[in-house]
């Protein structure tokens, strides 16, 4: 079967990779506003566990983000590529979504790998963004209130 003649594939994969950002998008609203509200409580008193506690909850979301990601992927996987249990799927799944490795399909669904691929690069790219700038405003949050209290 040629890859070629599979245009099945590049819609559905073109409908998750959408669909995946949709989320992400969604996911990265939120964030952006809880950072917000939580912004001040923090500047206000950078304290050790208020750092701790922001940064925690930041990584937890942004996991549960991706993890949320990778499962809407499983579950078409499990489907097309026939997985005889669902978290084979989230398995392979994940191994195409973090680029460690390509998910094991059939021919003529094999370009949903490398649509997985090319999503989950973005969707790390902009978690990573998002994270660093928290940790920016964070770090410089608690460097304020640390020099304050020396004085």
């Amino acid at each position: 079967m040629n890859v070629e003649q599979e245009g099945r594939q590049v819609l559905v994969a073109a409908m998750l990779m959408v669909g995946t950002g949709l989320l992400q998008t969604v996911g990265m609203v939120f964030l952006t506003e809880l950072i917000a509200r939580m912004k001040g409580w923090v500047i206000v008193r950078a304290t050790l566990q208020r750092v701790f506690s922001i940064m925690t909850a930041l990584m937890l979301f942004l996991f549960v983000l991706h993890v949320t990601e990778i499962i809407g992927w499983a579950v078409v996987l499990r489907y097309v590529a026939g997985y005889p249990t669902f978290w084979l799927a989230v398995y392979n799944s994940s191994l195409a979504f973090t680029t460690l490795s390509t998910a094991t399909l059939p021919p003529a669904w094999i370009y949903m790998s490398a649509a997985e691929s090319i999503t989950g690069l973005v969707m790390f790219a902009w978690s990573t963004s998002a994270l660093f700038n928290a940790v920016s405003w964070i770090t410089t949050a608690r460097h304020q209130y640390l020099q304050g209290r020396s004085h």
